[in-house]
């Protein structure tokens, strides 16, 4: 009598693989020994096959691509619900349109938009060089969406050339009040990652006063858990919970919750930008830098 064999281990951990997840960590789950299935077998004799099948399930912390499996599915997910959502591209500062998206701004230097990435680069002239969003979000009902209105999620994934004399940037500033101040220090309305030489903090402010985070360089690690430098492309993203407190992580990792001076009224724009104090930077971004303003 004729028999088949199906989903060997080979075949199951390929196509856990094919669909861009990080299995590595779960191979013991997911490679099982070939079963040998009877053509002219009764389907309650598969019971232990299909308690394998059953059993090749992805852990909270599987990745695709680098990012939380569960993270992207409900980046995913907001696009269809009541979420507002910006993806950026390498088009969206282009001056041709009549309202770009993103603007470039600053002094001297130079931006380059490729297709998959932008390098940000001063001019050794002690000045910011960054790109600048437009009003993020106006209801039909309610005007301009201010900081307290809706929870809001950051990402924009980057690098730096150097460690040195340097000041830089990431996340949401008060629009009217860019660019935001040196030596991370500012107490206008904000909430982002601030970069001073080879240090990171996350930061935010009320307009009074300024939450701070210490130097988190000591936590910034890939999924592995090995250490890596601001020099190195990571993640860094951020969870405002409206008037409750904000999250900042870099890469998948929680690194500081803020609970105090969150900013409250007016409005933020999305900021991402660098300054030199006296020589010539240079930060690298991923185009697909997003923000989502989620329904509460």
């Amino acid at each position: 009598m004729p028999k088949v064999t199906a989903f060997g281990s080979s075949f199951a951990s390929q196509g856990v693989e094919k669909l861009g997840f990080d299995s590595s960590h779960r191979r013991d789950t997911i490679l099982f020994p070939e079963q040998i299935i009877d053509p002219q077998s009764q389907l309650t004799d598969l019971g232990l096959f299909q308690e394998k099948i059953e059993s090749v399930n992805l852990r909270e912390d599987s990745t695709i691509n680098g990012s939380k499996a569960s993270d992207v599915q409900r980046r995913a997910e907001a696009i269809f619900v009541d979420d507002l959502v910006y993806i950026g591209t390498p088009y969206d500062s282009d001056t041709a349109l009549t309202s770009p998206p993103m603007t470039v701004g600053g002094v001297g230097g130079s931006i380059t938009r490729n297709v998959t990435n932008s390098q940000v680069q001063t001019g050794n002239v002690s000045n910011w060089r960054y790109l600048y969003s437009g009003i993020l979000a106006q209801t039909i009902d309610d005007g301009t969406v201010q900081w307290q209105d809706r929870d809001i999620e950051f990402y924009c994934t980057a690098e730096f050339s150097d460690t040195t004399n340097q000041d830089a940037f990431i996340g949401m500033f008060a629009r009217t009040l860019i660019p935001p101040g040196l030596n991370s220090t500012d107490t206008d309305r904000h909430i982002g990652f601030y970069f001073q030489d080879d240090e990171v903090y996350a930061s935010n402010a009320d307009g009074t006063t300024q939450t701070k985070s210490a130097d988190l360089t000591g936590k910034i690690r890939n999924s592995e858990g090995d250490p890596k430098l601001i020099t190195d492309m990571n993640v860094y993203w951020f969870k405002s919970f409206a008037t409750e407190r904000i999250e900042f992580y870099i890469n998948n990792d929680l690194v500081y919750e803020s609970f105090t001076n969150l900013p409250l009224t007016q409005d933020g724009i999305a900021f991402i930008g660098i300054a030199d104090t006296g020589s010539s930077r240079t930060m690298d971004i991923k185009n697909n830098y997003s923000w989502i303003l989620k329904k509460t």
